[in-house]
């Protein structure tokens, strides 16, 4: 009887140990698994590399391309979360240079930087506009008067006197270059032909009266 006792007591120290340790193991489990979620399973990271340059055309309204940063939260996040990133830094694109300009995020866990330069240049080449026709006629034996020109760009303005005009035969050619070394060229065409009307010349009066079976 007192085997019996015994052994009943040992079952219940048994069921009790076995309930005790799997609640144990599902704590553990548990804690793992919120501690995972917490964890963070990839760096945050900015979309550009430090040093990058940029080259931007001058004068043009261009918005600057957008940077983003993200990290991945967890090992079972399945996107990434997107922090906001700050800019430090202007680019004036009236004004021909170099901009560095510096982009910051930050999270819970870390800061990272990155610094992209904007080269503002003058890719643009200026333009002449011919006065008159870029086909052109005149009479033979007269001599064919250039109506003109002008030139400009946009970032020296006014640069008529710049333009060099090269005469070649039929040809009339224009060429100017910026400060920056842009170049336009436009040539006219000389086409000789009687363009002039002929003169028919009356002898006598304009009007002339005749009378009726004279």
């Amino acid at each position: 009887m007192k085997e019996k006792k015994v052994l009943k007591r040992n079952r219940k120290k048994t069921t009790l140990y076995f309930i005790l340790a799997i609640s144990f193991a599902i704590l553990c489990g548990l804690s793992v698994f919120f501690l995972l979620q917490q964890m963070q399973y990839s760096p945050l990271t900015l979309s550009i590399q430090d040093g990058e340059t940029i080259a931007m055309e001058f004068g043009v309204d261009t918005t600057l391309p957008e940077v983003t940063a993200s990290y991945r939260k967890s090992k079972f996040a399945t996107s990434d979360t997107y922090v906001e990133v700050t800019m430090e830094g202007e680019v004036d694109l009236n004004n021909i240079g170099a901009y560095p300009v510096t982009y910051i995020a930050s999270n819970s866990k870390e800061t990272v930087t990155a610094t992209r330069t904007y080269v503002v240049q003058d890719h643009t080449a200026p333009v002449i506009s011919l006065l008159g026709n870029q086909v052109e006629y005149y009479s033979p034996g007269y001599y064919y008067t250039d109506p003109g020109f002008t030139a400009s760009d946009n970032f020296d303005g006014d640069i008529t006197e710049w333009v060099i005009r090269f005469d070649e035969g039929d040809k009339i050619t224009y060429t100017v270059q910026d400060s920056y070394g842009n170049e336009h060229t436009i040539v006219r065409t000389l086409i000789c032909q009687d363009v002039v009307k002929p003169t028919l010349t009356l002898n006598g009066e304009k009007d002339i009266i005749v009378q009726k079976g004279a």
